[in-house]
């Protein structure tokens, strides 16, 4: 059906050579997927995509998309014309829990996982 998620071994057949990890981020015990692709498998999968050009820094740049564990899109800088891009998961100095370093136009911000609002702020 429309809208459903594959599971990640679905996603490793039709993906194949692509980037594709599984880490905690959620501090839930089980492991997200965190998958990247690069603007060249992006265009690969669209033969009547123009080529991107190598001036275009935004276009140029991997696109990120996180999965929960139940297959829910949790993360994603993944859109038309986004300036924001995941450049890191790093380990927070508490030693509890994971976060995105997140780089938005000219400026970084780290976002950790919010367990009232289900997303990263």
């Amino acid at each position: 059906p429309a809208g459903t998620i594959p599971n990640l071994q679905q996603m490793r057949q039709k993906l194949g050579y692509w980037p594709i990890q599984e880490i905690d981020l959620t501090g839930n015990n089980k492991p997200e997927t965190v998958l990247t692709i690069s603007a060249d498998a992006i265009a690969a999968l669209n033969k009547e995509a123009p080529k991107i050009k190598a001036q275009d820094k935004n276009l140029s740049r991997p696109r990120t998309l996180i999965l929960s564990d139940d297959g829910k899109l949790i993360y994603t800088d993944f859109s038309k014309n986004s300036q924001q891009f995941l450049t890191a998961i790093a380990k927070i100095s508490d030693g509890t829990s994971l976060a995105l370093l997140v780089e938005n136009g000219d400026r970084y911000s780290l976002k950790r996982w919010s367990e009232n609002h289900q997303r990263f702020e």
